[in-house]
């Protein structure tokens, strides 16, 4: 018994990597389907608590699926049809603003305005920002980001026919899908597995919602700012800061670019540049302060300094997608070895061993 334990491991670790190995080729093959899956899930998962709600209320779950399912596609096709049109008229003029050498200029600009009351070297701020332009939007970047676009667009209607059926499948079947994976789920694993998942369910599901709610609040407040000191495009820049803050640190810096660049383009001299400066400013002292804190300690329930070490670090070992992923992950391994821990010695998946150590000493006996 003993000398036959370790070839049916091996082979059970064998058949494991082999399975793994079949998953990842099936993720190459049909990335886009799978992703698209993935997006209907997101949804899905952040209309979950509404449809749970009135659930609670006495209906079924197919009828409050389906009154969600409809809110939800109603005021995604109000938007489309009303404040989509306006953005997107915005995004393309800005777009076509704000070329290399227009940024350029705007700098230079800017540069020539600080230098003439600072001691500072020449092409200290329009060298910096060019540079650093040309290293995020290379030639070879850019084409990965056309060739991309395209594809994506050339799958947009099978998107369209996708997401929504797979949004409904999954509110309406979303826990009878979950149950069902639970029952694969080894028995000595099942209790912990249940537990766990359900703490990263509650608390991913309050921190996405959280960073969608900061993301909308930054960008409303960002063009209202905007708007009101006079900035054309404000709408657009506004939507860039609320999409770019998702990214800590180096977002607001791009938004702060972003507007500066704009207003001098705009007005031809530094006329807008404080108020601009001043409005983003505003906005993300509101996110530091009062935004951030509140989500990142309610939802995620993380120290700030925590947040900030698994950002920096993260950003070393993935660059931007690590600072998108850092918080999100280190939460869900909180939640893993808080589980682990605690629940170690009433849960049987840690007393495998001994089992069976237990059972060979008592067949040798």
């Amino acid at each position: 018994m003993t000398a036959t334990a370790p070839k049916d491991r091996w082979w059970t670790l064998f058949k494991r990597a082999l399975l793994l190995g079949l998953a990842g080729l099936i993720a190459y093959f049909y990335s886009t389907l799978l992703f698209y899956t993935a997006l209907s899930a997101l949804l899905a998962y952040l209309l979950h608590p509404l449809v749970s709600r009135i659930e609670a209320l006495g209906l079924r779950r197919s009828v409050a699926s389906v009154l969600v399912f409809v809110v939800f596609l109603g005021t995604l096709l109000l938007l489309v049809l009303t404040v989509l049109p306006s953005i997107a008229v915005q995004f393309v003029e800005l777009f076509e603003l704000l070329s290399l050498d227009t940024i350029r200029s705007a700098m230079q600009t800017v540069e020539d305005y600080l230098r003439r009351r600072l001691p500072l070297e020449p092409g200290f701020l329009t060298t910096t920002v060019v540079e650093a332009l040309q290293t995020l939007f290379s030639r070879e970047t850019v084409t990965r980001l056309v060739s991309g676009t395209l594809g994506i667009l050339s799958n947009v209607v099978m998107g369209l026919l996708v997401v929504p059926f797979l949004v409904f499948f999954f509110l309406k079947d979303g826990p009878y899908l979950y149950r069902y994976l639970l029952r694969l789920v080894p028995n000595a694993y099942f209790e912990m597995t249940v537990s766990t998942l359900h703490k990263i369910r509650l608390q991913m599901g309050r921190y996405l919602r959280g960073v969608l709610l900061e993301s909308f609040l930054v960008a409303t407040l960002a063009a209202l700012l905007l708007t009101f000191v006079g900035l054309e495009y404000a709408l657009a820049v506004g939507v860039l800061a609320g999409v770019a803050n998702v990214v800590p640190y180096v977002g607001p810096l791009l938004g702060y670019l972003i507007g500066v660049a704009v207003g001098v383009l705009q007005t031809g001299d530094l006329s807008l540049t404080l108020p601009v400066l001043g409005s983003l400013v505003s906005v993300q002292i509101v996110d530091n302060v009062i935004l951030q804190p509140w989500i990142y300690s309610r939802t995620a329930q993380l120290h700030p300094a925590v947040v900030l070490l698994a950002i920096f670090a993260a950003a070393q070992l993935a660059g931007v997608i690590g600072m998108l992923l850092a918080v999100p992950t280190i939460t869900v391994a909180r939640i893993i070895y808080r589980e682990v821990r605690t629940t170690r010695p009433q849960y049987g998946a840690f007393r495998v061993e001994h089992l069976e150590l237990e059972a060979q000493l008592s067949s040798r006996s």
